[in-house]
């Protein structure tokens, strides 16, 4: 005798591909030099702040100089270090975003410091969640049609 088709083979399906939707968005990072401090400001592409993730700040030398975690604003803020290249690195859930701070010498004309460049997202994005959550959407009703149409389709059975 065949087993049919359930809905525990829906619930089978969601849950193998939740965790691709879980990982369907990318970390974004801002750097922000002010005069006494640096702020980061760490958020996802679809712009939900990075609450709690880890911030480390690495020298020359690749040792770190500055360890924190984002407040419930995605942001994180440290003493602003002598002039020299620094790696901003944030982490959480299995995201990374890295960036690039010089700072230069105080005394020197022109600008203190300068962070890489911000990835802007565009507003029109649709959300990878959203998308997830539609292929979900249809394979639910996929597998309800053809759990349907077999029993709609099969005879009764006789004890």
């Amino acid at each position: 005798m065949q087993s049919k088709p359930t809905a525990g083979w829906a619930i089978v399906a969601m849950v193998l591909l939740l965790p691709g939707l879980a990982w369907a968005h990318a970390m974004v990072m801002e750097l922000f030099v002010e005069a006494t401090e640096v702020r980061v400001e760490a958020y996802y592409d679809d712009e939900t702040p990075a609450e709690l993730a880890k911030v480390s700040v690495f020298n020359e030398s690749d040792r770190i100089i500055a360890e924190g975690r984002c407040d419930e604003r995605g942001v994180f803020r440290f003493p602003k270090p002598s002039p020299g290249l620094y790696r901003v690195q944030a982490d959480a859930a299995g995201h990374r975003a890295t960036k690039t701070l010089t700072l230069e010498d105080p005394n020197a004309i022109g600008n203190p410091g300068t962070a890489a460049p911000a990835k802007k997202v565009p507003l029109l994005q649709i959300p990878a969640t959203l998308i997830g959550l539609v292929v979900i959407a249809g394979m639910t009703v996929l597998i309800w049609l053809v759990t349907r149409n077999r029993s709609e389709s099969s005879p009764p059975s006789h004890s």
